[in-house]
Protein backbone atom coordinates (compact mmCIF):
# COMPACT_ATOMS: atom_id res chain seq x y z
CA UNK A 1 0.00 0.00 0.00
CA UNK A 2 1.02 3.72 -0.99
CA UNK A 3 0.07 5.89 1.73
CA UNK A 4 0.20 9.81 1.85
CA UNK A 5 -2.45 12.63 2.77
CA UNK A 6 -4.53 14.15 0.04
CA UNK A 7 -3.29 17.11 -2.48
CA UNK A 8 -5.03 20.07 -3.58
CA UNK A 9 -3.05 19.47 -6.73
CA UNK A 10 -2.70 16.18 -6.90
CA UNK A 11 -0.59 16.31 -10.15
CA UNK A 12 1.51 18.90 -8.30
CA UNK A 13 1.54 20.92 -11.87
CA UNK A 14 1.90 18.11 -14.45
CA UNK A 15 0.05 16.97 -17.22
CA UNK A 16 -2.89 15.24 -16.18
CA UNK A 17 -6.31 15.74 -18.25
CA UNK A 18 -4.28 14.57 -21.66
CA UNK A 19 -2.19 11.13 -21.74
CA UNK A 20 0.94 10.62 -22.72
CA UNK A 21 2.20 9.09 -25.96
CA UNK A 22 2.59 5.11 -25.97
CA UNK A 23 5.94 4.23 -26.06
CA UNK A 24 8.83 1.69 -25.88
CA UNK A 25 12.53 2.87 -25.05
CA UNK A 26 15.18 0.12 -25.53
CA UNK A 27 17.67 2.06 -23.59
CA UNK A 28 16.42 1.19 -20.15
CA UNK A 29 16.19 -2.76 -21.35
CA UNK A 30 18.40 -4.05 -18.06
CA UNK A 31 21.42 -5.69 -20.42
CA UNK A 32 21.47 -2.38 -22.46
CA UNK A 33 22.23 -0.61 -18.77
CA UNK A 34 24.44 -2.90 -18.43
CA UNK A 35 26.37 -2.72 -20.79
CA UNK A 36 27.16 0.74 -20.85
CA UNK A 37 28.31 -0.03 -17.12
CA UNK A 38 30.89 -2.73 -18.49
CA UNK A 39 32.22 -0.26 -21.34
CA UNK A 40 32.54 2.35 -18.75
CA UNK A 41 34.67 -0.12 -15.80
CA UNK A 42 31.87 -0.90 -13.60
CA UNK A 43 30.34 -4.27 -13.04
CA UNK A 44 27.43 -5.54 -14.68
CA UNK A 45 24.18 -6.61 -12.03
CA UNK A 46 23.36 -10.71 -12.75
CA UNK A 47 20.55 -11.22 -15.48
CA UNK A 48 21.02 -14.84 -14.59
CA UNK A 49 19.50 -14.97 -11.02
CA UNK A 50 16.90 -12.93 -9.29
CA UNK A 51 17.17 -9.64 -9.64
CA UNK A 52 14.41 -6.45 -9.40
CA UNK A 53 14.07 -3.33 -11.14
CA UNK A 54 11.84 0.19 -10.77
CA UNK A 55 10.54 2.72 -13.50
CA UNK A 56 9.71 5.77 -11.75
CA UNK A 57 7.28 7.89 -13.92
CA UNK A 58 6.42 4.99 -16.05
CA UNK A 59 3.71 6.64 -18.00
CA UNK A 60 1.57 4.53 -19.47
CA UNK A 61 3.71 1.44 -18.92
CA UNK A 62 4.79 -0.06 -22.07
CA UNK A 63 8.69 -0.02 -21.55
CA UNK A 64 8.21 -1.58 -18.19
CA UNK A 65 5.61 -4.06 -19.27
CA UNK A 66 7.26 -5.78 -22.08
CA UNK A 67 11.03 -5.52 -20.00
CA UNK A 68 8.82 -7.76 -17.01
CA UNK A 69 8.20 -9.92 -20.27
CA UNK A 70 11.30 -10.21 -21.35
CA UNK A 71 13.24 -10.52 -18.40
CA UNK A 72 10.87 -13.45 -16.63
CA UNK A 73 13.77 -13.52 -13.23
CA UNK A 74 13.05 -10.01 -13.00
CA UNK A 75 11.17 -8.49 -10.38
CA UNK A 76 9.52 -5.29 -11.81
CA UNK A 77 7.88 -2.32 -9.96
CA UNK A 78 6.30 0.98 -11.70
CA UNK A 79 4.77 4.12 -10.76
CA UNK A 80 3.02 6.62 -12.29
CA UNK A 81 0.91 9.73 -10.39
CA UNK A 82 -1.75 9.82 -12.94
CA UNK A 83 -4.59 7.40 -12.60
CA UNK A 84 -5.31 7.03 -16.39
CA UNK A 85 -2.07 5.86 -17.38
CA UNK A 86 -1.55 3.37 -14.31
CA UNK A 87 -5.17 2.10 -15.65
CA UNK A 88 -3.59 1.41 -19.01
CA UNK A 89 -0.06 -0.23 -17.67
CA UNK A 90 -1.74 -2.47 -15.46
CA UNK A 91 -4.72 -3.29 -18.38
CA UNK A 92 -1.94 -4.63 -20.35
CA UNK A 93 0.10 -6.23 -17.61
CA UNK A 94 -2.99 -8.14 -16.97
CA UNK A 95 -3.76 -8.83 -20.23
CA UNK A 96 -0.81 -10.32 -21.15
CA UNK A 97 -0.34 -12.11 -17.09
CA UNK A 98 2.62 -10.48 -16.46
CA UNK A 99 3.04 -11.38 -13.02
CA UNK A 100 5.89 -9.92 -12.32
CA UNK A 101 5.00 -6.57 -12.69
CA UNK A 102 3.61 -3.92 -10.14
CA UNK A 103 2.56 -0.64 -11.07
CA UNK A 104 1.68 1.82 -8.80
CA UNK A 105 -0.07 4.89 -8.48
CA UNK A 106 2.31 6.74 -6.52
CA UNK A 107 4.02 10.27 -6.66
CA UNK A 108 7.88 10.36 -6.41
CA UNK A 109 7.45 11.41 -2.53
CA UNK A 110 4.48 8.43 -1.80
CA UNK A 111 7.43 6.39 -3.41
CA UNK A 112 9.59 6.78 -0.42
CA UNK A 113 7.05 4.76 1.92
CA UNK A 114 5.92 2.54 -0.65
CA UNK A 115 6.60 -1.41 0.55
CA UNK A 116 8.99 -1.78 -2.04
CA UNK A 117 12.46 -3.63 -2.17
CA UNK A 118 15.92 -2.47 -2.35
CA UNK A 119 16.61 -2.53 -6.65
CA UNK A 120 19.52 -3.12 -9.25
CA UNK A 121 18.23 -0.70 -11.96
CA UNK A 122 16.19 2.38 -11.69
CA UNK A 123 15.19 4.15 -14.16
CA UNK A 124 13.21 7.55 -15.33
CA UNK A 125 12.89 8.67 -19.02
CA UNK A 126 12.47 12.60 -19.75
CA UNK A 127 10.30 13.07 -16.30
CA UNK A 128 13.47 14.54 -14.85
CA UNK A 129 12.80 17.74 -16.64
CA UNK A 130 8.86 18.22 -16.27
CA UNK A 131 8.98 18.21 -12.45
CA UNK A 132 10.02 20.64 -9.39
CA UNK A 133 12.58 20.87 -7.05
CA UNK A 134 10.63 19.17 -4.11
CA UNK A 135 9.64 16.08 -6.53
CA UNK A 136 13.39 15.62 -7.84
CA UNK A 137 14.81 15.74 -4.31
CA UNK A 138 12.55 12.70 -3.72
CA UNK A 139 13.70 10.80 -6.34
CA UNK A 140 17.31 11.36 -4.99
CA UNK A 141 16.29 10.28 -1.70
CA UNK A 142 14.51 7.23 -3.01
CA UNK A 143 17.69 6.47 -5.03
CA UNK A 144 19.93 6.67 -2.48
CA UNK A 145 17.43 4.64 -0.27
CA UNK A 146 15.91 1.93 -2.50
CA UNK A 147 18.92 1.21 -5.16
CA UNK A 148 21.48 -1.59 -3.86
CA UNK A 149 25.05 -1.45 -3.36
CA UNK A 150 26.26 -1.34 -7.25
CA UNK A 151 23.16 -0.76 -8.70
CA UNK A 152 22.35 1.20 -12.07
CA UNK A 153 20.23 4.17 -12.26
CA UNK A 154 19.29 5.92 -15.78
CA UNK A 155 17.62 9.16 -16.23
CA UNK A 156 17.14 10.89 -19.40
CA UNK A 157 16.54 14.55 -19.38
CA UNK A 158 17.05 18.12 -21.53
CA UNK A 159 19.45 19.44 -21.74
CA UNK A 160 22.39 22.28 -22.58
CA UNK A 161 23.29 24.05 -24.77
CA UNK A 162 21.37 22.16 -27.81
CA UNK A 163 18.25 23.60 -26.19
CA UNK A 164 19.60 27.22 -26.07
CA UNK A 165 18.45 28.63 -29.31
CA UNK A 166 14.22 27.33 -29.83
CA UNK A 167 13.91 27.02 -25.12
CA UNK A 168 12.46 30.74 -25.11
CA UNK A 169 9.94 29.24 -27.50
CA UNK A 170 8.67 26.68 -24.60
CA UNK A 171 7.58 29.44 -22.68
CA UNK A 172 5.99 31.62 -25.17
CA UNK A 173 3.49 28.84 -25.60
CA UNK A 174 2.81 28.38 -22.28
CA UNK A 175 2.42 31.98 -21.42
CA UNK A 176 0.44 33.00 -24.64
CA UNK A 177 -2.40 29.80 -24.70
CA UNK A 178 -6.08 30.82 -24.26
CA UNK A 179 -6.09 31.88 -20.39
CA UNK A 180 -10.39 31.13 -20.12
CA UNK A 181 -9.32 27.44 -20.50
CA UNK A 182 -8.30 24.54 -18.41
CA UNK A 183 -8.39 22.56 -21.38
CA UNK A 184 -4.93 21.23 -22.21
CA UNK A 185 -5.99 20.38 -25.44
CA UNK A 186 -7.19 23.14 -26.27
CA UNK A 187 -4.10 25.44 -25.14
CA UNK A 188 -1.60 23.59 -27.04
CA UNK A 189 -3.53 23.69 -30.20
CA UNK A 190 -4.28 27.22 -29.84
CA UNK A 191 -0.51 27.89 -28.91
CA UNK A 192 1.43 26.03 -31.64
CA UNK A 193 -0.95 28.16 -33.78
CA UNK A 194 0.32 31.10 -32.67
CA UNK A 195 4.19 29.69 -33.26
CA UNK A 196 3.30 29.39 -36.23
CA UNK A 197 1.64 32.91 -37.03
CA UNK A 198 4.69 34.75 -35.87
CA UNK A 199 7.11 32.03 -37.94
CA UNK A 200 5.29 33.25 -41.16
CA UNK A 201 5.71 37.08 -39.94
CA UNK A 202 9.05 36.22 -40.21
CA UNK A 203 10.10 37.95 -36.66
CA UNK A 204 13.55 39.29 -35.42
CA UNK A 205 13.79 36.41 -33.22
CA UNK A 206 12.98 33.69 -35.75
CA UNK A 207 15.80 35.82 -38.34
CA UNK A 208 18.46 35.69 -35.24
CA UNK A 209 17.39 31.55 -34.68
CA UNK A 210 17.52 29.61 -38.05
CA UNK A 211 16.57 26.50 -35.85
CA UNK A 212 13.13 28.03 -34.23
CA UNK A 213 11.75 27.80 -37.89
CA UNK A 214 12.43 23.90 -38.17
CA UNK A 215 11.10 23.37 -34.75
CA UNK A 216 7.70 24.95 -34.42
CA UNK A 217 8.08 23.14 -38.13
CA UNK A 218 8.30 19.79 -36.00
CA UNK A 219 6.03 20.13 -33.42
CA UNK A 220 2.83 21.26 -36.09
CA UNK A 221 3.16 17.18 -36.92
CA UNK A 222 3.52 15.91 -33.75
CA UNK A 223 0.48 14.57 -31.33
CA UNK A 224 -1.14 16.92 -28.63
CA UNK A 225 -0.45 14.70 -26.06
CA UNK A 226 3.22 14.45 -26.39
CA UNK A 227 3.53 18.34 -27.10
CA UNK A 228 1.28 18.37 -23.66
CA UNK A 229 3.71 16.50 -21.95
CA UNK A 230 6.95 17.99 -23.32
CA UNK A 231 6.35 21.55 -23.40
CA UNK A 232 2.89 22.28 -21.11
CA UNK A 233 4.30 21.47 -16.89
CA UNK A 234 4.12 23.96 -14.25
CA UNK A 235 7.99 22.96 -14.15
CA UNK A 236 9.67 22.48 -17.36
CA UNK A 237 13.53 22.59 -16.37
CA UNK A 238 16.91 22.70 -18.72
CA UNK A 239 19.98 21.38 -17.08
CA UNK A 240 23.67 20.83 -17.86
CA UNK A 241 25.06 18.03 -17.38
CA UNK A 242 26.83 19.36 -14.21
CA UNK A 243 23.37 19.94 -12.44
CA UNK A 244 22.29 16.40 -12.76
CA UNK A 245 25.57 14.52 -11.93
CA UNK A 246 25.75 16.58 -8.34
CA UNK A 247 22.24 16.05 -7.50
CA UNK A 248 22.89 12.38 -8.14
CA UNK A 249 26.22 12.58 -5.97
CA UNK A 250 23.73 12.81 -3.05
CA UNK A 251 22.28 9.36 -3.91
CA UNK A 252 26.06 8.49 -4.01
CA UNK A 253 26.16 7.49 -7.30
CA UNK A 254 29.15 7.87 -10.01
CA UNK A 255 28.52 9.07 -13.62
CA UNK A 256 29.57 5.71 -15.73
CA UNK A 257 28.36 6.96 -19.05
CA UNK A 258 25.89 7.31 -21.76
CA UNK A 259 22.72 5.18 -22.60
CA UNK A 260 22.72 6.94 -25.98
CA UNK A 261 25.90 3.78 -26.65
CA UNK A 262 27.54 6.30 -29.48
CA UNK A 263 27.76 8.93 -27.32
CA UNK A 264 30.52 6.16 -25.13
CA UNK A 265 32.60 6.46 -28.14
CA UNK A 266 34.38 9.97 -28.61
CA UNK A 267 36.06 9.38 -31.74
CA UNK A 268 32.44 8.68 -33.20
CA UNK A 269 31.40 12.02 -32.40
CA UNK A 270 34.09 14.83 -33.01
CA UNK A 271 37.05 15.71 -34.28
CA UNK A 272 40.75 14.21 -33.01
CA UNK A 273 41.55 17.81 -31.85
CA UNK A 274 38.15 17.50 -30.04
CA UNK A 275 38.79 14.04 -28.19
CA UNK A 276 42.30 15.60 -26.89
CA UNK A 277 40.89 18.63 -26.30
CA UNK A 278 37.80 17.07 -24.02
CA UNK A 279 40.47 14.61 -22.61
CA UNK A 280 42.53 17.38 -20.90
CA UNK A 281 39.73 18.14 -18.82
CA UNK A 282 40.81 16.91 -15.23
CA UNK A 283 36.86 15.86 -14.23
CA UNK A 284 34.71 13.64 -16.02
CA UNK A 285 31.71 16.33 -15.06
CA UNK A 286 34.13 18.84 -16.82
CA UNK A 287 34.70 16.02 -20.15
CA UNK A 288 31.05 15.53 -20.01
CA UNK A 289 30.08 19.32 -20.17
CA UNK A 290 32.67 19.87 -22.91
CA UNK A 291 31.55 17.07 -24.83
CA UNK A 292 27.81 18.40 -25.21
CA UNK A 293 28.71 21.96 -25.64
CA UNK A 294 31.05 20.67 -28.98
CA UNK A 295 27.80 17.76 -30.27
CA UNK A 296 25.43 20.87 -28.99
CA UNK A 297 23.23 18.21 -26.74
CA UNK A 298 20.26 19.01 -26.40
CA UNK A 299 19.07 15.34 -24.84
CA UNK A 300 21.24 13.49 -22.31
CA UNK A 301 20.81 9.73 -21.37
CA UNK A 302 22.87 9.27 -18.23
CA UNK A 303 23.77 5.84 -16.70
CA UNK A 304 24.90 6.47 -13.19
CA UNK A 305 25.99 3.30 -10.82
CA UNK A 306 26.29 3.48 -6.96
CA UNK A 307 29.73 2.99 -6.70
CA UNK A 308 33.75 3.77 -8.24
CA UNK A 309 34.57 2.15 -11.07
CA UNK A 310 34.92 -0.99 -9.80
CA UNK A 311 36.27 -3.69 -12.14
CA UNK A 312 40.30 -4.35 -12.57
CA UNK A 313 41.97 -4.42 -16.25
CA UNK A 314 41.89 -8.48 -16.13
CA UNK A 315 38.16 -8.38 -14.98
CA UNK A 316 36.68 -6.11 -17.39
CA UNK A 317 38.66 -8.19 -20.21
CA UNK A 318 36.81 -10.72 -19.36
CA UNK A 319 33.60 -9.19 -18.68
CA UNK A 320 33.70 -7.48 -21.86
CA UNK A 321 33.82 -11.65 -23.31
CA UNK A 322 31.01 -11.94 -21.51
CA UNK A 323 28.73 -9.62 -23.22
CA UNK A 324 25.70 -11.19 -24.79
CA UNK A 325 25.42 -9.16 -28.48
CA UNK A 326 22.60 -10.11 -31.37
CA UNK A 327 20.23 -8.49 -34.36
CA UNK A 328 16.88 -7.69 -33.55
CA UNK A 329 16.68 -6.86 -37.39
CA UNK A 330 17.89 -9.36 -40.31
CA UNK A 331 21.35 -9.49 -40.33
CA UNK A 332 21.09 -8.34 -44.14
CA UNK A 333 18.98 -5.61 -43.54
CA UNK A 334 22.31 -3.69 -41.38
CA UNK A 335 24.04 -0.57 -42.75
CA UNK A 336 27.61 0.19 -42.44
CA UNK A 337 27.15 3.61 -42.84
CA UNK A 338 25.11 6.18 -39.99
CA UNK A 339 24.89 9.60 -38.98
CA UNK A 340 26.99 11.35 -36.06
CA UNK A 341 27.55 14.70 -34.95
CA UNK A 342 31.04 14.08 -36.27
CA UNK A 343 29.26 14.07 -39.87
CA UNK A 344 28.64 9.95 -41.62
CA UNK A 345 30.36 7.57 -40.73
CA UNK A 346 31.36 4.68 -42.52
CA UNK A 347 32.27 1.28 -40.98
CA UNK A 348 32.06 -0.94 -43.75
CA UNK A 349 35.17 -3.00 -42.72
CA UNK A 350 35.76 -6.75 -44.07
CA UNK A 351 35.48 -7.40 -39.96
CA UNK A 352 32.28 -5.62 -39.60
CA UNK A 353 30.40 -7.45 -42.21
CA UNK A 354 32.04 -10.71 -40.64
CA UNK A 355 30.79 -10.20 -37.08
CA UNK A 356 27.32 -9.64 -38.22
CA UNK A 357 27.33 -12.28 -40.54
CA UNK A 358 28.23 -14.31 -37.63
CA UNK A 359 24.90 -13.49 -35.67
CA UNK A 360 22.50 -14.23 -38.74
CA UNK A 361 21.92 -17.81 -36.86
CA UNK A 362 21.46 -15.86 -33.39
CA UNK A 363 23.09 -14.06 -30.42
CA UNK A 364 26.94 -14.70 -29.36
CA UNK A 365 29.01 -13.86 -26.67
CA UNK A 366 31.69 -11.21 -27.88
CA UNK A 367 34.39 -13.95 -26.64
CA UNK A 368 32.90 -16.53 -28.62
CA UNK A 369 32.51 -14.22 -31.56
CA UNK A 370 36.52 -14.02 -31.76
CA UNK A 371 36.75 -17.31 -31.49
CA UNK A 372 34.86 -18.76 -34.69
CA UNK A 373 36.43 -19.75 -37.43
CA UNK A 374 35.30 -17.65 -39.82
CA UNK A 375 36.89 -14.59 -37.50
CA UNK A 376 40.00 -16.25 -36.36
CA UNK A 377 41.83 -14.58 -39.25
CA UNK A 378 40.92 -10.83 -37.70
CA UNK A 379 43.04 -10.16 -34.72
CA UNK A 380 40.60 -10.46 -31.48
CA UNK A 381 40.85 -6.41 -30.85
CA UNK A 382 39.66 -5.83 -34.36
CA UNK A 383 36.96 -8.34 -34.13
CA UNK A 384 35.86 -6.50 -30.59
CA UNK A 385 36.26 -3.33 -32.05
CA UNK A 386 34.05 -4.57 -34.78
CA UNK A 387 31.63 -5.27 -32.11
CA UNK A 388 31.19 -2.18 -30.29
CA UNK A 389 31.00 -0.42 -33.06
CA UNK A 390 27.98 -2.23 -34.45
CA UNK A 391 26.46 -1.71 -31.23
CA UNK A 392 27.24 2.03 -30.63
CA UNK A 393 25.38 2.54 -34.11
CA UNK A 394 22.43 0.64 -33.22
CA UNK A 395 22.62 -2.14 -35.91
CA UNK A 396 22.84 -5.22 -33.23
CA UNK A 397 21.91 -4.68 -29.28
CA UNK A 398 23.04 -5.72 -26.12
CA UNK A 399 21.63 -9.04 -25.18
CA UNK A 400 20.29 -10.25 -21.62
CA UNK A 401 21.85 -13.95 -22.88
CA UNK A 402 23.49 -15.97 -25.98
CA UNK A 403 20.68 -18.91 -25.90
CA UNK A 404 20.40 -20.06 -29.40
CA UNK A 405 17.28 -21.70 -30.43
CA UNK A 406 17.13 -24.32 -33.30
CA UNK A 407 16.57 -23.10 -36.75
CA UNK A 408 12.39 -23.38 -38.05
CA UNK A 409 12.49 -26.71 -39.60
CA UNK A 410 11.76 -26.44 -43.57
CA UNK A 411 8.28 -26.71 -44.37
CA UNK A 412 6.88 -25.89 -41.05
CA UNK A 413 3.53 -24.76 -41.23
CA UNK A 414 2.62 -24.16 -37.70
CA UNK A 415 3.57 -21.43 -35.12
CA UNK A 416 2.80 -20.38 -31.67
CA UNK A 417 3.71 -17.37 -29.58
CA UNK A 418 4.41 -18.53 -26.31
CA UNK A 419 4.51 -15.46 -24.03
CA UNK A 420 1.01 -14.53 -23.01
CA UNK A 421 2.13 -10.96 -23.76
CA UNK A 422 3.31 -11.53 -27.11
CA UNK A 423 -0.44 -13.26 -27.68
CA UNK A 424 -2.23 -10.22 -26.14
CA UNK A 425 0.03 -7.22 -28.55
CA UNK A 426 -0.37 -9.11 -31.23
CA UNK A 427 -4.01 -9.49 -31.41
CA UNK A 428 -4.76 -6.33 -30.39
CA UNK A 429 -1.97 -5.13 -33.11
CA UNK A 430 -4.83 -3.67 -35.74
CA UNK A 431 -6.76 -1.84 -32.43
CA UNK A 432 -3.44 -0.52 -30.64
CA UNK A 433 -0.95 0.23 -33.41
CA UNK A 434 0.73 2.30 -30.71
CA UNK A 435 1.81 -0.86 -28.90
CA UNK A 436 4.17 -2.36 -31.70
CA UNK A 437 6.83 -4.03 -28.87
CA UNK A 438 7.06 -7.82 -28.53
CA UNK A 439 9.25 -9.04 -25.82
CA UNK A 440 12.34 -11.06 -26.87
CA UNK A 441 13.33 -13.47 -23.52
CA UNK A 442 16.57 -14.13 -25.38
CA UNK A 443 17.87 -10.24 -26.24
CA UNK A 444 15.89 -9.71 -22.82
CA UNK A 445 14.28 -6.49 -24.09
CA UNK A 446 11.61 -5.41 -26.96
CA UNK A 447 11.45 -5.73 -30.54
CA UNK A 448 9.90 -3.52 -32.62
CA UNK A 449 6.83 -5.39 -34.93
CA UNK A 450 4.95 -3.03 -37.27
CA UNK A 451 0.80 -2.93 -36.78
CA UNK A 452 0.67 -5.07 -40.03
CA UNK A 453 3.22 -7.23 -39.77
CA UNK A 454 1.88 -8.16 -35.55
CA UNK A 455 -1.68 -8.81 -37.48
CA UNK A 456 -0.05 -11.16 -39.82
CA UNK A 457 1.49 -12.69 -36.93
CA UNK A 458 -1.87 -13.33 -35.16
CA UNK A 459 -3.34 -14.63 -38.35
CA UNK A 460 -0.26 -16.77 -38.93
CA UNK A 461 -0.37 -18.24 -35.29
CA UNK A 462 -4.50 -18.77 -35.45
CA UNK A 463 -4.64 -20.65 -38.71
CA UNK A 464 -1.51 -21.45 -39.86
CA UNK A 465 0.60 -20.56 -42.94
CA UNK A 466 -1.90 -21.77 -45.30
CA UNK A 467 -4.81 -19.66 -44.50
CA UNK A 468 -3.10 -16.99 -42.76
CA UNK A 469 -2.98 -14.48 -45.74
CA UNK A 470 -6.55 -14.56 -46.42
CA UNK A 471 -7.53 -14.34 -43.00
CA UNK A 472 -5.23 -10.90 -42.67
CA UNK A 473 -6.69 -10.02 -46.21
CA UNK A 474 -10.01 -10.18 -45.36
CA UNK A 475 -9.35 -8.19 -41.58
CA UNK A 476 -7.79 -5.45 -43.61
CA UNK A 477 -10.44 -5.22 -46.23
CA UNK A 478 -13.11 -5.28 -43.44
CA UNK A 479 -11.35 -2.73 -42.30
CA UNK A 480 -11.04 -0.85 -45.06
CA UNK A 481 -7.49 -0.01 -44.18
CA UNK A 482 -5.31 0.77 -47.46
CA UNK A 483 -1.43 0.45 -48.05
CA UNK A 484 1.22 3.29 -49.71
CA UNK A 485 3.81 2.04 -52.23
CA UNK A 486 6.62 5.01 -52.78
CA UNK A 487 4.66 7.55 -51.12
CA UNK A 488 1.48 6.94 -52.86
CA UNK A 489 -1.44 5.78 -51.37
CA UNK A 490 -2.59 2.47 -53.11
CA UNK A 491 -6.23 2.39 -54.93
CA UNK A 492 -8.74 -0.63 -55.59
CA UNK A 493 -8.96 -4.28 -53.56
CA UNK A 494 -6.15 -5.90 -55.93
CA UNK A 495 -3.53 -3.08 -55.51
CA UNK A 496 -4.07 -3.40 -51.92
CA UNK A 497 -4.44 -7.16 -51.62
CA UNK A 498 -1.30 -7.41 -53.85
CA UNK A 499 0.94 -5.07 -51.78
CA UNK A 500 -0.26 -7.13 -48.36
CA UNK A 501 0.96 -10.51 -50.78
CA UNK A 502 4.42 -9.15 -50.84
CA UNK A 503 4.69 -7.76 -47.36
CA UNK A 504 3.32 -11.47 -46.01
CA UNK A 505 5.74 -13.19 -48.24
CA UNK A 506 8.55 -10.97 -46.83
CA UNK A 507 7.24 -11.39 -43.17
CA UNK A 508 7.73 -14.98 -44.03
CA UNK A 509 11.23 -15.12 -45.76
CA UNK A 510 12.93 -12.32 -43.53
CA UNK A 511 10.94 -11.58 -39.78
CA UNK A 512 9.67 -15.06 -38.68
CA UNK A 513 13.05 -16.60 -38.33
CA UNK A 514 14.40 -13.34 -36.74
CA UNK A 515 11.13 -13.45 -34.36
CA UNK A 516 12.26 -17.37 -34.08
CA UNK A 517 15.86 -17.04 -33.25
CA UNK A 518 14.44 -14.17 -30.26
CA UNK A 519 12.64 -16.37 -28.29
CA UNK A 520 9.16 -14.97 -29.31
CA UNK A 521 8.03 -17.31 -31.80
CA UNK A 522 7.81 -21.22 -31.72
CA UNK A 523 7.29 -23.97 -34.18
CA UNK A 524 4.13 -26.25 -33.53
Amino acid sequence: MVSGQPQLDWSEGYVHDLAYTDNFYAELAPAHLNYVAVLNGYRPRPLDQAFTYCELGCGNGQTSTVLAGANPKGRFFACDINPAHVQTARRWAEAGKVDNLTVLEASFAQMLTADVPEFDFITLHGVYSWVGGLARRAIVEFVQRKLKPGGIVYVSYNCLPGWSTVAPLQRLMTEIGPPDTMDTSARVGASVDFLKQLRDLKIGYFAANPQAPKFVERIAGQPRGYLAHEYFNRNWTLFYSTDVAREMHAAKLTYAGSATLMENHRNLLMSPDAVGLVAKQPTRERQELLKDFIINQRFRRDVFVKSTPNLPPAEAVREIDRLALGATRAVQDIVYQVKSPLGEIKFEAPVARAVAASLADGAMTIGDLAARPDLKSFPKPEVIKAAHTLLATGQVAAFATAERRPPVPPGARRFNLPSSLNKALTAAAWDNPERSTLASPIAGTGVAVGTVERGLLAAIVDQGMDRAFDTAAAEVERRGLTFTRDSKKLAGRDANRAELRQRFDRFAEKSMPLLQRLGILDVG
